[in-house]
């Protein structure tokens, strides 16, 4: 972000506490620095878009991998006592905001109050954000800072090693990959950063995507339930081919049992007989034996 060069700064100096109070009933956003208050312009559409854009992929990352920080355009850091800058997408702690929410007032973290990623997007006095800011920013320990430079057709991303006091750069072009640190899974290509998407075009896929996916997940939820109706179907006929099989068993077993029963009562009906047969024997015997003709009259 950059001044207007239009509109030369106003000289009356201010601290940072009245810096927060001022209000000149107009829409003009001031950035504070070294005591001056200096106007910022408006964004051309170019500007915005990429702005736009980017907050957009770190929103949704950052929602996507459930992570504690949030991304605000435009909201306020403290850099030095009688400094405040105004970057163009910020990135910090999820509970800094509930707090600053809670306090009302300007969105601005105070020195001291940790800022994990800033943005800015480059116009005509590039030189602020090449220099003066990346001293600002790096003196404060913001771990991440992204030069996006559509002028140069680069974007120089800068990162603070752990523990480290001094920025480490890389300078990216078209074909190369952007690699957040902070936001640690974030990649983005240069190109699409230079020449951004529409974020509502964006949404628009998604949301394409995500009604997409509930189709199909609608399409083989119904296969699965038809699949299952199917399956139900073949248990329910195996089990009723199981209880004719079962009932045929049983009538095969009481058929058995019967034959079995009547065999019983045949051989004990032999029996009897051949019993009866034996003692008609043995009392024709006794009457022989006694001088009886048993087959006379």
């Amino acid at each position: 972000m950059s001044r207007a060069p239009s509109a030369p700064p106003v000289e009356r100096r201010m601290s940072f506490e009245e810096y927060l109070r001022f209000d000149d009933g107009t829409d003009t956003r001031y950035e504070l620095v070294r005591g001056v208050l200096v106007p910022m312009p408006t964004a051309t559409a170019a500007h915005e878009l990429l702005i736009s854009f980017l907050a957009a992929m770190m929103m949704r990352f950052i929602a996507a991998h459930n992570l504690p920080y949030v991304v605000r355009v435009n909201a306020g850091v403290q850099t030095e006592e009688d400094t405040s800058r105004l970057p163009d997408i910020a990135v910090y702690d999820r509970h800094d905001w509930e707090r600053l929410l809670k306090q009302g007032g300007p969105a601005v973290l105070r020195l001291g109050e940790p800022m994990r990623l800033v943005v800015e997007v480059t116009s005509e006095n590039w030189k602020d954000d090449y220099y003066d800011k990346r001293a600002e920013y790096e003196q404060r320990r913001i771990p991440e800072y992204w030069i996006v430079d559509g002028r140069r057709k680069q974007v120089v991303a800068l990162y603070l090693a752990d523990g480290g006091t001094t920025y480490q750069e890389q300078v990216l072009k078209p074909g190369d990959v952007l690699a957040s640190r902070v936001l640690a899974g974030l990649t983005l290509l240069v190109e699409t950063i230079l020449a951004p998407p529409m974020p509502e075009d964006l949404l628009r896929e998604e949301l394409q995507r995500l009604s997409q996916a509930a189709q199909e997940a609608a399409l083989a939820q119904q296969r699965i339930e038809a699949e299952r109706q199917r399956a139900e179907a073949e248990r329910q006929r195996a089990e009723a081919e199981r209880q004719r099989a079962e009932a045929a068993w049983q009538q095969a077993e009481a058929e058995r049992q019967r034959a079995e029963a009547e065999q019983q009562r045949a051989e004990a009906e032999r029996q009897r007989a051949e019993a009866a047969e034996a003692r008609l024997q043995r009392l024709a015997a006794r009457l022989r034996e006694l001088g009886l003709d048993t087959n006379g009259a």
